[in-house]
């Protein structure tokens, strides 16, 4: 009696071999969750974007004209130093008759809100400047990151007496 292939495979046991719909049936499931994810992904991505939108696109240092024309500064860098215990504040001077201003009045003084959501960094001691502040010029502040409240690649809001520069990146 010969048997053709068909039946050979069918007599196979049943224990080993898998029916086809089982795996046809995981594969169903598996591509609309991997599908579904991507796009919860791909609209939190979005969400980031814009909560980031102040940065520029090749993900600098954000500026605020605001602050350039009031204060006459740009903010250049926040970073961590002195194994993370300060964060070092800069800012270059566009205008020196303009920027006097930060580090004549105590309520101009710059200080750092970690979007982190911990409080506020503010100078603990302030040294007033006194030497004639030159256009060009970077300039900084120490503040104690007490504790490490803020950690390199997260982001800080500079505040400079009314005004805001969100989304700075911490080095």
């Amino acid at each position: 009696m010969k048997k053709n292939i068909l039946s050979t495979l069918i007599s196979l046991p049943q224990g080993r071999l898998r029916k086809p719909s089982d795996k046809a049936i995981s594969l169903r499931w598996a591509i609309p969750v991997i599908l579904l994810a991507a796009i919860v992904f791909g609209l939190y991505g979005l969400s980031r974007a814009s909560d980031l939108s102040s940065l520029p696109a090749d993900g600098g240092m954000p500026v605020s004209p605001l602050i350039e024309e009031k204060y006459g500064v740009r903010v250049t860098l926040v970073g961590l130093s002195a194994d993370n215990g300060l964060l070092d504040f800069r800012y270059q001077v566009l205008d020196p008759s303009k920027a006097d201003q930060i580090m004549a009045e105590q309520e101009n003084i710059p200080y750092l809100i970690p979007e982190n959501g911990k409080g506020e960094i503010r100078v603990s001691l302030y040294m007033p400047h006194h030497e004639k502040i030159v256009a060009g010029r970077t300039y900084y502040l120490l503040f104690y990151n007490s504790g490490g409240i803020v950690k390199a690649g997260e982001y800080v809001t500079v505040v400079i007496g009314d005004l805001r520069l969100e989304h700075v990146p911490v080095q």
